[in-house]
């Protein structure tokens, strides 16, 4: 939750698409047993949206520590925060 509401931020996902590569904003994710993705994806930073909690109904998978880095990074290039 975000403070007091009960909101999560989330970068929602796509189909990858090769003219992605040249975006600073998509991240490309590769399907694994752990994301639970079964095609190659895209995080798409720049449609950051805040959702409620109970929207959630079930996890699919996780995000490795190296996904989380380079979504966090095409953030902050989105908000234009110096890195």
């Amino acid at each position: 939750m975000i403070g007091r509401l009960p909101l999560k931020l989330v970068a929602p996902l796509t189909d990858w698409k090769d003219h992605y590569s040249t975006s600073a904003w998509h991240v490309r994710v590769e399907p694994d047993r752990k994301n639970g993705l079964m095609k190659r994806s895209a995080v798409d930073a720049l449609q950051l949206r805040s959702i409620d909690h109970l929207r959630f109904i079930r996890k699919l998978g996780d995000a490795s520590p190296d996904l989380l880095r380079d979504v966090l990074v095409a953030v902050a290039l989105v908000i234009e925060y110096p890195l």
